[in-house]
């Protein structure tokens, strides 16, 4: 198959991007799968709304999203924190020519004011690496060059075209890509895979940086969450480092309850009997998006 590439990262994450039309910002749905010494570990899908018109040529019609598949959807300030989880200061591969996927976050996050999440992250196509390191190829379309290293690959859902772009990466590493990726790639076909984590292993003995600009809020989570907030500890001790601090049950010093699907009853009826403010994941990202360092 050619040179591998020994030398190059085997910690990264693969992005796909895909657009509503063809304005960069227009992203409607997010693929991401990140890889620890090129074993997959946790992937993310999810729908976004737009807020933008839908052309079919190119776009609909390539990956199938229409605008009632988004109708209620995220839109980009929504899922920009856990985007930002991702990627930042990873390195990044993605499947196509001219920085297209880091150019449509980074147009994104100009659109809505947001701080650009690209500018931490190592940006990789393989597609240019293809082309470099296995020349005289008929064509180095994704599905193409999936055949070539025979990986199973169904286009165009963007968590797909993730772990098939992690597949040609791998492959030019020199590395094995089907066992791990085939069997994540019929583990994680849901837009959002839910799990709860047991009480007793969320908000032990953390404490908030008191240099955060959230310092002092302790805070509750309840009931089960998405990727990637299914992984509590690296989301609790990215929390600590904004200065809140994670608890497992309400206190007299809890500021706020956040709660996902089937969240507990009892605990947002003893919230709002404590006058705790309680959010929905969604607002809480936006919370945290919109107070900034100043919030409290």
């Amino acid at each position: 198959m050619g040179k591998a590439l020994s030398d190059y990262p085997e910690h990264f994450t693969a992005v796909d991007i895909e657009l509503a039309n063809s304005d960069l910002h227009s992203i409607c749905e997010v693929g991401v799968a990140k890889f620890r010494f090129l074993d997959l570990v946790e992937t993310w899908r999810v729908l976004v709304n737009p807020e933008a018109d839908f052309e079919t040529l190119y776009h609909s019609d390539l990956h199938g999203i229409r605008e009632h598949h988004i109708r209620g959807a995220a839109t980009f300030p929504d899922i920009h924190l856990m985007l930002k989880r991702f990627i930042a200061e990873e390195t990044c591969v993605f499947h196509a020519s001219g920085n297209f996927d880091p150019n449509c976050i980074g147009s994104a996050c100009k659109r809505y004011g947001l701080d650009d999440i690209t500018q931490t992250a190592t940006w990789m196509s393989t597609l240019d690496l293809a082309r470099h390191h296995w020349p005289g190829e008929p064509s180095y379309k994704q599905e193409r060059l999936c055949v070539k290293i025979g990986h199973d690959y169904q286009p165009h859902n963007a968590l797909e075209d993730a772990i098939a772009c992690a597949a040609i990466y791998r492959a030019l590493q020199g590395s094995n890509p089907q066992p791990a990726i085939a069997a994540a790639g019929t583990a994680t076909d849901h837009q959002r895979t839910f799990r709860r984590v047991s009480s007793a292993k969320r908000g032990t003995g953390l404490k908030g940086s008191d240099e955060g600009p959230f310092a002092g809020i302790h805070i509750v989570f309840t009931g089960n969450f998405a990727p990637p907030w299914d992984d509590r500890p690296a989301f609790e001790q990215y929390l600590c480092s904004l200065g809140f601090t994670p608890r497992s049950s309400i206190s007299g010093k809890t500021k706020m309850l956040v709660t996902g699907e089937g969240a507990g009853a009892k605990k947002i009826a003893a919230a709002h009997t404590k006058g705790i403010e309680v959010m929905t994941e969604v607002e809480f990202l936006n919370y945290i998006q919109s107070s900034g360092p100043t919030g409290s």
